[in-house]
Protein backbone atom coordinates (compact mmCIF):
# COMPACT_ATOMS: atom_id res chain seq x y z
CA UNK A 1 0.00 0.00 0.00
CA UNK A 2 2.99 2.36 0.22
CA UNK A 3 3.24 4.48 -2.91
CA UNK A 4 6.86 5.51 -2.64
CA UNK A 5 9.69 4.38 -0.48
CA UNK A 6 11.52 7.60 0.42
CA UNK A 7 9.61 8.24 3.65
CA UNK A 8 9.75 4.57 4.63
CA UNK A 9 13.46 4.34 3.82
CA UNK A 10 14.27 7.24 6.15
CA UNK A 11 12.84 5.49 9.20
CA UNK A 12 14.51 2.24 8.18
CA UNK A 13 17.87 3.96 7.89
CA UNK A 14 17.57 5.70 11.25
CA UNK A 15 16.47 2.55 13.08
CA UNK A 16 19.19 0.38 11.58
CA UNK A 17 22.22 2.50 12.28
CA UNK A 18 21.75 6.02 11.09
CA UNK A 19 21.32 8.32 8.19
CA UNK A 20 22.93 11.50 6.96
CA UNK A 21 21.64 14.43 4.98
CA UNK A 22 23.75 15.45 2.02
CA UNK A 23 23.88 19.08 0.90
CA UNK A 24 23.34 18.15 -2.75
CA UNK A 25 20.43 16.13 -4.14
CA UNK A 26 21.23 12.67 -5.47
CA UNK A 27 18.01 12.43 -7.44
CA UNK A 28 15.88 14.97 -9.23
CA UNK A 29 12.31 15.14 -7.97
CA UNK A 30 9.59 16.65 -10.04
CA UNK A 31 7.23 19.15 -8.53
CA UNK A 32 3.57 18.31 -8.21
CA UNK A 33 2.60 14.71 -8.69
CA UNK A 34 0.39 13.12 -6.08
CA UNK A 35 1.20 15.61 -3.34
CA UNK A 36 -0.03 18.70 -5.18
CA UNK A 37 -3.63 19.79 -4.67
CA UNK A 38 -5.57 19.01 -7.84
CA UNK A 39 -7.71 21.51 -9.60
CA UNK A 40 -10.88 19.93 -8.30
CA UNK A 41 -13.77 21.36 -10.26
CA UNK A 42 -16.33 19.18 -8.54
CA UNK A 43 -16.82 17.89 -5.04
CA UNK A 44 -16.48 14.27 -6.09
CA UNK A 45 -12.99 15.01 -7.45
CA UNK A 46 -12.02 16.66 -4.17
CA UNK A 47 -13.28 13.69 -2.16
CA UNK A 48 -11.53 11.20 -4.44
CA UNK A 49 -8.22 13.05 -4.09
CA UNK A 50 -8.49 13.29 -0.30
CA UNK A 51 -9.40 9.60 -0.11
CA UNK A 52 -6.37 8.64 -2.21
CA UNK A 53 -3.98 10.79 -0.19
CA UNK A 54 -5.50 9.55 3.07
CA UNK A 55 -5.01 5.91 2.08
CA UNK A 56 -1.41 6.68 1.15
CA UNK A 57 -0.64 8.24 4.53
CA UNK A 58 -2.39 5.46 6.44
CA UNK A 59 -0.34 2.88 4.51
CA UNK A 60 2.88 4.75 5.42
CA UNK A 61 1.90 4.80 9.09
CA UNK A 62 1.17 1.07 9.03
CA UNK A 63 4.53 0.37 7.38
CA UNK A 64 6.41 2.61 9.80
CA UNK A 65 4.73 0.86 12.73
CA UNK A 66 5.60 -2.59 11.36
CA UNK A 67 9.22 -1.60 10.67
CA UNK A 68 9.57 -0.03 14.13
CA UNK A 69 8.18 -3.18 15.76
CA UNK A 70 10.72 -5.32 13.88
CA UNK A 71 13.65 -3.35 15.30
CA UNK A 72 12.25 -2.82 18.80
CA UNK A 73 11.35 0.88 18.69
CA UNK A 74 7.61 0.62 18.21
CA UNK A 75 6.63 2.64 21.30
CA UNK A 76 8.41 5.91 20.41
CA UNK A 77 7.52 5.64 16.72
CA UNK A 78 3.84 5.01 17.47
CA UNK A 79 3.88 7.95 19.91
CA UNK A 80 5.43 10.20 17.27
CA UNK A 81 2.90 9.12 14.65
CA UNK A 82 -0.15 9.33 16.97
CA UNK A 83 -1.21 12.90 16.01
CA UNK A 84 -0.98 12.11 12.29
CA UNK A 85 -2.82 8.83 12.76
CA UNK A 86 -5.62 10.58 14.67
CA UNK A 87 -5.98 13.20 11.93
CA UNK A 88 -5.91 10.67 9.09
CA UNK A 89 -8.34 8.34 10.88
CA UNK A 90 -10.75 11.26 11.20
CA UNK A 91 -10.34 12.14 7.51
CA UNK A 92 -11.02 8.51 6.56
CA UNK A 93 -14.21 8.61 8.61
CA UNK A 94 -15.26 11.84 6.89
CA UNK A 95 -14.68 10.65 3.32
CA UNK A 96 -16.17 7.21 3.95
CA UNK A 97 -19.24 8.38 5.91
CA UNK A 98 -22.55 7.52 4.30
CA UNK A 99 -24.27 10.67 5.54
CA UNK A 100 -24.01 13.72 7.77
CA UNK A 101 -25.12 11.73 10.82
CA UNK A 102 -22.11 9.43 10.45
CA UNK A 103 -19.87 12.49 10.06
CA UNK A 104 -21.28 14.01 13.27
CA UNK A 105 -20.53 10.77 15.12
CA UNK A 106 -16.98 10.82 13.79
CA UNK A 107 -16.58 14.47 14.80
CA UNK A 108 -17.71 13.72 18.34
CA UNK A 109 -15.43 10.67 18.60
CA UNK A 110 -12.31 12.58 17.54
CA UNK A 111 -12.12 14.78 20.63
CA UNK A 112 -8.32 14.94 20.66
CA UNK A 113 -8.29 16.95 17.43
CA UNK A 114 -8.94 20.71 17.37
CA UNK A 115 -12.67 21.40 17.16
CA UNK A 116 -12.31 24.11 14.51
CA UNK A 117 -10.39 21.77 12.21
CA UNK A 118 -12.90 18.95 12.75
CA UNK A 119 -15.79 21.30 11.94
CA UNK A 120 -14.06 22.56 8.80
CA UNK A 121 -13.58 19.00 7.57
CA UNK A 122 -17.19 18.14 8.46
CA UNK A 123 -18.36 21.04 6.29
CA UNK A 124 -15.92 20.17 3.50
CA UNK A 125 -17.20 16.62 3.17
CA UNK A 126 -20.85 17.46 3.79
CA UNK A 127 -20.78 20.18 1.11
CA UNK A 128 -17.96 19.05 -1.22
CA UNK A 129 -19.04 21.03 -4.27
CA UNK A 130 -18.97 24.26 -2.31
CA UNK A 131 -15.60 23.30 -0.78
CA UNK A 132 -14.19 22.65 -4.25
CA UNK A 133 -15.47 26.07 -5.34
CA UNK A 134 -13.76 27.74 -2.38
CA UNK A 135 -10.49 25.96 -3.19
CA UNK A 136 -10.72 27.16 -6.81
CA UNK A 137 -11.32 30.73 -5.64
CA UNK A 138 -8.37 30.61 -3.23
CA UNK A 139 -6.14 29.24 -6.00
CA UNK A 140 -7.13 32.11 -8.30
CA UNK A 141 -6.36 34.66 -5.58
CA UNK A 142 -2.94 33.08 -5.15
CA UNK A 143 -2.32 33.14 -8.88
CA UNK A 144 -2.14 29.37 -9.39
Amino acid sequence: GVWYEDRVMTLRAVTTGGAITLPEPLVQYRRGGTSRWPRAHRGEQLIAWVRTQNRRVLAEIAQHTLDARRVGVEVPVVAALAPTLARETYLAAMVDAADVDARWLALRAAGSLPLGWRLRKLLTFTFPDQAAGLKRTKARWRGR
